[in-house]
């Protein structure tokens, strides 16, 4: 989904690895919240909930977030998400 300038992302789940001190500060830079808002939300995937964000850069953030370990759902609004 897109608004004006950004577009709706889905983490779930993350493989092992999973580099959570890196992904919180990819949070904090690309959902644009601050440090205690971000470990949350990390916390939040680890905890095994999605997570759902608004970026400006999708792209950039699927495969900084990917290289971390974290999981995408690619089509949120499919009824197959995972």
């Amino acid at each position: 989904m897109r608004t004006l300038d950004k577009q709706v992302l889905v983490f779930r789940g993350w493989e092992a690895g999973f580099n959570k001190v890196a992904f919180t500060a990819l949070m904090e830079k690309e959902v644009g919240v601050g440090l205690e808002a971000a470990k949350a939300l990390t916390d939040k995937l680890l905890a095994g909930e999605a997570v759902i964000v608004w970026v400006r850069d999708p792209v950039r953030t699927v495969d900084q977030a990917q290289n971390l370990g974290a999981n995408v759902v690619r089509d949120p609004w499919s009824r197959n998400a995972n």
